[in-house]
């Protein structure tokens, strides 16, 4: 089932929305940081996040990327957390990863390049709640055909693991 706009922007909080539309992609609802709503975990040791993330119009800027964190609670509108609300929401950042620029690879952005980041951890997480952000950066950002710089999560999931041990991580497969 696919969600409209305003039922996508209900749930999920969008910094900076913009929809897109494309023949090459289907994925129209794009932000600068988008955040999942929150989600109440039964029990579980650690929370898995598996996530797709379509980029348009990468930067060709070695200081740019896309960061993950995790927190108790959802961030709304343009709200940052200062250094008690980190503390008081276990606020943490759990993944980073520079978006490699390709030339030429153009679906739906204004012809910079567009790309893909694809992650999969799996985050000791001791609390009842969770939300997860998801952001773009760059300093390029700003400036004047520079492109949109803006993302979307193509896949996502998001599932709480009981691991034995608890604080250990879940084993690795045979080689």
């Amino acid at each position: 089932m696919a969600f409209g706009e305003d039922e996508i922007k209900t749930r999920w909080n969008f910094i900076n929305y913009k929809k897109l539309t494309s023949e090459v992609v289907e994925w129209q609802h794009y932000g600068t940081r988008i955040s999942m709503p929150q989600v109440f975990l039964a029990k579980h040791t650690h929370v898995h996040i598996q996530a797709t993330i379509f980029v348009v119009d990468a930067p060709d800027q070695i200081d740019s990327g896309v960061l993950v964190r995790v927190a108790k609670t959802q961030l709304k509108g343009n709200e940052t957390r200062d250094a008690a609300e980190i503390l008081e929401t276990a606020e943490r950042y759990v993944f980073q990863a520079h978006i490699p620029f390709s030339t030429g690879v153009s679906s739906i952005g204004i012809g910079k390049a567009d790309n893909w980041v694809t992650i999969d951890l799996y985050v000791d997480w001791p609390h009842s709640t969770a939300s997860v952000d998801f952001e773009v950066w760059s300093p390029d950002k700003d400036k004047p055909d520079a492109g949109d710089h803006r993302m979307t999560v193509t896949t996502f999931i998001f599932s709480g693991c009981n691991f034995p041990g608890g604080n250990s991580a879940p084993p690795l497969p045979p080689v």
